[in-house]
């Protein structure tokens, strides 16, 4: 009698999963003692086991032979069928686990490249069983639509459909090396790097309206845009003119020395960059996710 008969007169097929697990390994290994060395059992609890498996069934699964065991057609019927479960729960647990591990942060590319990547060693060091996977676009983006962003990170206005936190306001000012913010201060010709943003959505705020606001009467300056912050960066500490940039992206450059910021004091407001974190409705936020912003509030209150 096979199994398709037993299911057939309405008999469940056993759920002890851990009797599944035994069964399926004897039959792989083709061996009751190699089944349960791997298992870390006695051959005694592996034959027990298998034993009460077929009782339930009403079927044998395995020929006893003088030194080896064979599987019967309900066995080899039932071997195939474990085989397969147990992998799908075995793919469905590691999955679930990863997940669990795995958090993905949606940020700006310019966020991303310049401030957020460099400190991202420091917060696996002290969480190294949290992996980030990064994404990095300027498309305005909603966590009800993309289950698979756990958090993002967004510049601008506060977005008034989603639980937005305001992380820090950004202001703009001029960022040099010593020798160009010594030709800007003393009027000799300098150029002005600047951005022009990729989000139609924002007023654009440009080194001209610094120029009129704090220097009006300085000398002629030409200006010169990209549509990321960070090659306007570059283009500064290689010399080739003032960075008109955002405080927050410049903080590593003054840091590290490679640029100076020309009289702090004079500076533009910006616009501020969110937090977007998908909870309400009774979801309860996920611990790697309150980890994950927990250090981002330490990190933008140091800088």
């Amino acid at each position: 009698m096979n199994l398709n008969h037993l299911c057939g007169r309405g008999m469940k097929i056993p759920a002890n999963l851990n009797s599944m697990r035994v069964f399926e390994t004897a039959a792989r290994l083709g061996s009751f003692k190699l089944a349960a060395e791997q298992l870390h059992l006695t051959p005694t609890a592996v034959s027990h086991q298998i034993r009460k498996l077929e009782t339930e069934l009403g079927v044998a699964l395995f020929e006893r032979r003088v030194r080896a065991v064979a599987l019967t057609d309900s066995g080899r019927q039932l071997a195939d069928a474990a085989r397969l479960a147990l992998r799908t729960l075995d793919s469905a647990v590691e999955e679930i686990a990863a997940s669990q591990s795995l958090l993905t942060v949606n940020t700006t590319s310019s966020f991303a490249a310049i401030w957020l990547v460099p400190r991202l060693a420091a917060f696996h060091r002290l969480h190294p069983d949290i992996r980030i996977r990064l994404q990095s676009d300027e498309q305005p983006i909603s966590l009800k639509r993309q289950s698979a962003v756990d958090v993002a990170i967004r510049y601008g206005f506060q977005p008034e459909d989603q639980n937005a936190e305001l992380l820090m306001t950004e202001k703009f000012g001029l960022f040099g090396t010593q020798s160009v913010l010594r030709d800007f201060s003393e009027g000799r010709p300098v150029t002005v790097y600047e951005t022009e943003w990729k989000n139609p959505h924002l007023r654009q705020i440009a080194a001209q309206q610094w120029l009129a606001e704090f220097a009006p009467r300085t000398a002629a300056v030409q200006s010169h845009s990209f549509d990321q912050e960070l090659h306007v960066i570059q283009a500064a500490i290689a010399g080739d003119g003032l960075a008109f940039v955002s405080d927050l992206l410049a903080e590593g450059a003054v840091r590290r020395h490679w640029l100076e910021p020309y009289r702090p004091e004079w500076q533009l407001p910006g616009f501020g960059y969110y937090l977007l974190i998908r909870s309400g409705e009774g979801r309860t936020v996920p611990a790697k996710v309150t980890r994950f912003r927990d250090w981002l509030m330490r990190e933008l209150a140091e800088t």
